[in-house]
């Protein structure tokens, strides 16, 4: 299962972009959430160069986690890392072989009905929110921004005013939308609303596994018309119904899929698992040893290659189409 030097020699030269990350390992895997060297750092440059992502978009699911990892930085616990904030702080770190975070929530924190605290959430480094998780993760009376996926959701219902307010308010501060595990409605509601790329970092394609988590054709179309990034996931129950695990294959079916609809400019991958996967005893989560792997991209990699991908497409997947997109949205 080792990856080619043809893969290594790749990723040597290209940005890799994770669109939905952690870079943590699965319980039970380790003592630490990360591995330390032995002057006692957690070294961001061992996980980069064991997976060859370059920035990771980081799941950050309270404020106080954000300030932690930050202050990490800044007190020198973590190393080879750096905080993206600004488009420069992307081309500074891959120029000086640091892992950039970019700091993403998927569930809005309190906003106490009103758009004030996401310019406090800007200010302190986060550059991209989804507009809604779904019903599986409560949302506080009067912060409701649309309506998700998750089975029991709501699926006639988008896009609420307030909703409405803070992708607006994203718009011009500089923070990415995302809309991953929006329901159809809030979706389509969410482009119509933007003035900027919109994108959904880690998803499926419905036209191929029809769950609700995945997105439409149209859904795709209507991303991509935004100039925005449709993001592939490895995650079992979105690749496929089968009664266990999911293949390399049904990645790329998916993969190939999203590019038919939405162009080769438009589409990104994004692991939204653990660095070294999941057990296999999650029938939900868990895909082939390649793609549950710390080095599933470059797996991903070969397999594109052996199936005829030329290199400039698996340029703009691994990383170049998101950083167009972070180009357009973030300040210089």
């Amino acid at each position: 299962m080792a990856q080619s030097e043809a893969a290594k020699s790749f990723f040597e030269k290209q940005i890799l972009i994770d669109g939905t990350c952690f870079p943590h390992l699965r319980p039970g895997s380790s003592l630490q959430r990360f591995v330390r060297d032995e002057n006692g750092k957690f070294d961001m440059g061992e996980y980069r160069q064991k997976s060859a992502v370059d920035l990771a978009v980081w799941d950050i699911r309270h404020h106080a986690e954000m300030m932690k990892m930050k202050r990490g930085i800044e007190l020198g616990h973590f190393i080879h890392a750096k905080v993206i904030l600004t488009f420069g702080d992307i081309e500074s770190a891959y120029r000086s072989e640091q892992q950039g975070w970019l700091f993403y929530t998927q569930h809005p924190w309190p906003l106490n009905g009103g758009i004030q605290p996401i310019q406090d959430w800007h200010r302190d480094g986060l550059r991209m929110l989804q507009v809604v998780y779904g019903g599986t993760l409560a949302v506080p009376e009067g912060d409701a921004l649309g309506t998700g996926s998750s089975n029991g959701d709501d699926e006639a219902s988008g896009l609420t005013k307030l909703g409405g307010e803070v992708v607006a308010e994203c718009n011009r501060l500089g923070i990415i939308v995302d809309v991953s595990h929006c329901n159809r409605q809030t979706t389509l509601d969410v482009v119509q609303a933007t003035k900027a790329p919109v994108v959904a970092t880690h998803a499926g394609c419905e036209a191929i596994t029809a769950v609700r988590r995945n997105k439409s054709d149209d859904e795709i179309r209507a991303i991509a018309k935004t100039g925005g990034v449709f993001g592939i996931t490895p995650v079992k129950f979105m690749l496929s119904d089968a009664p266990e695990g999911a293949t390399m294959d049904d990645f790329i079916r998916h993969l190939d899929h999203a590019i038919q609809i939405a162009g080769i400019d438009h589409v990104g991958i994004a692991s939204d698992i653990p660095r070294n996967g999941v057990e296999a005893s999650e029938r939900d989560a868990y895909t082939c040893p390649e793609l549950n792997s710390e080095q599933r991209w470059l797996h991903l990699y070969d397999a594109l290659k052996a199936r005829g991908r030329s290199e400039e497409d698996m340029a703009k997947i691994f990383g170049r189409n998101f950083l167009r997109v972070f180009k357009a949205i973030l300040k210089p």
